[in-house]
């Protein structure tokens, strides 16, 4: 396997699938036929995929990785520092429609509101334990927080297509990049859904225009990562 076909095959085949999409490309196939249709459409694009920064998320991002002559090379990294607008095509700032980002926000507060109901439940299991401890309630203990871990998968998988958007947009924006680390909190999150409604109705924005402007975020890392609620809070800061 070359360098080139180990690097894509890094890739899970729902990224490399967002990947082909994003090119209009057929996304139907194996992982394989997917890697290979990938490695073709970057040739013709004249990128090569050892240094390529994939618009999908990786927790490799920081790695490199050696070519096929020995060469030690280092994924390109975006440089947000100032308005590079100039220096990309629409094709790559717009792979997202306002729709397809109302859907993913849509699918994120349900996701949050589940989360809650979980976390609801998994404290009355817990207030129950300190009242009357019995095995029966450590069962139903256990069954709870891995409904909350499964949900929390869920929160990750609506989170990814969102990410991907922004890092294609994260080039014109003009905030200043930072990386937020720490886990998120469901109810901050859910806080940060609302305000940004609110301000979105206010303004007459799209999700789309509203997304571009707030979450500027230098992305790397699982998505559930994100401290939404800090984000809004730096916007709102800079803004004013």
């Amino acid at each position: 396997m070359t360098t080139r076909r180990r690097k894509l095959n890094e890739l899970k085949v729902a990224e490399l699938k967002v990947e082909l999409g994003a090119r209009g490309l057929n996304k139907s196939g194996n992982k394989a036929d997917l890697a290979e249709r990938l490695e073709e459409a970057l040739e013709n694009e004249g990128l090569d995929p050892i240094v390529h920064e994939f618009t999908v998320p990786l927790e490799r991002v920081a790695e490199t990785d050696n070519d096929s002559d020995g060469n030690t090379s280092t994924p390109n990294k975006v440089d947000v520092s100032g308005d590079q607008s100039g220096k990309i095509s629409k094709s790559e700032t717009e792979q997202m429609t306002s729709q397809e980002l109302a859907t993913v926000v849509s699918q994120l507060s349900t996701l949050v509101t589940l989360q809650g109901i979980l976390i609801g439940s998994l404290q009355a299991q817990l207030h129950a334990i300190t009242a009357t401890p019995n095995e029966r309630v450590d069962v139903n203990l256990a069954s709870v927080v891995q409904a909350n871990t499964d949900q929390t998968s869920l929160l990750c998988t609506a989170l990814a297509p969102l990410e991907y958007a922004l890092t294609r947009d994260s080039p014109r924006v003009h905030l200043p990049v930072q990386t937020y680390e720490g886990h998120t909190d469901p109810k901050s999150v859910a806080d940060f859904l609302h305000e940004l409604a609110d301000y979105r109705s206010a303004e007459g924005l799209t999700e789309a225009e509203v997304l571009q402007r707030i979450l500027p975020v230098s992305l790397k890392g699982s998505a559930a990562r994100w401290p939404l609620r800090q984000m809004f809070d730096s916007w709102v800061q800079f803004k004013d």
